[in-house]
């Protein structure tokens, strides 16, 4: 095996491995991950990102990028749009069944397009930088339903080992954003978690990456009232941390297309 070739696949093994071990909250695998794509598969480039829906329409959440310098805002820019999208050959929101989970370079993607819809997609790769390179894009899905949009460049060819190497890291993400999803699932509704937490006997908080206390039960708020500061610096040393610490324990609380909170309960 030529020695390349051999060290590409070792960096696949490791990124595979670290995209299953990723721990704690939803955007950490798609947050990280696209300068480590590049990486591992000695691409110029490359953009990961995940899509919802609220009530203004279709969003982008979120994501990373290498290569490129505001791809995601543009993208999110678009699908925010009410204009035509046929452009969005480059990461459908609600891909085919056979487009679900398989890479697909430019060239497959563009044979598909008529003359006029060939042409908004080119204007749109001009938008992001991308007008003169080799291009290979992956839905991520789980069943029906899209999990991420991966997509690689590089200014010279891409070629079999490329799709193959890229085609390898599909089931193990798939693997950690339905992990994600579920646990995103068992936090979304916030009036449930209040809930429970008023029940909770010690104090319990919730608070953000930037702490600040989104919610505290009734023992968190007596807590605070007796000794603010002391509370405060341990709660920050927790999260920092992001482990169990200064006589706390803390459980990351995933909310999609959202930055993480996190469950601060003391012991």
């Amino acid at each position: 095996m030529p020695s390349d070739t051999r060290s590409m696949h070792e960096k696949l093994r490791s990124l595979r491995v670290e995209v299953r071990a990723l721990g704690g909250c939803a955007p950490s695998a798609l947050s990280t991950l696209a300068p480590k794509l590049a990486h591992a598969l000695d691409v110029d480039g490359a953009f990961a990102f995940c899509v919802h829906e609220d009530d203004a329409g279709l969003r982008v959440g979120h994501g990373s990028e290498c290569g490129v310098s505001g791809a995601l805002r543009t993208l999110d820019a678009l699908y925010r749009s009410r204009e035509p999208a046929s452009w969005l050959w480059l990461a459908p929101p609600r891909p085919g069944p056979s487009d679900r989970n398989r890479v697909r370079s430019r060239e497959e993607l563009e044979a598909t397009q008529s003359p006029a819809d060939a042409a908004l997609c080119a204007e749109l790769l001009e938008r992001l930088g991308l007008g003169q390179v080799w291009l290979m894009r992956v839905a991520v899905c789980e069943g029906t339903e899209v999990l991420a949009h991966l997509v690689v460049f590089r200014r010279a060819p891409l070629g079999a080992r490329h799709r193959e190497a890229l085609q390898s890291l599909v089931s193990a993400l798939a693997e950690r954003l339905s992990r994600d999803r579920a646990v995103a699932e068992t936090s979304r509704s916030r009036d449930e978690l209040r809930e429970r937490l008023a029940r909770f006997g010690a104090p319990a908080w919730i608070v953000s990456t930037t702490l600040d206390i989104e919610h505290a039960n009734t023992a968190g708020h007596a807590q605070l009232e007796r000794e603010r500061t002391a509370t405060l610096e341990r709660i920050r040393a927790a999260i920092e941390a992001r482990e169990d610490a200064a006589g706390l324990t803390l459980t990351p609380l995933a909310r999609p297309g959202e930055p993480v909170a996190f469950l601060i309960v003391q012991r």
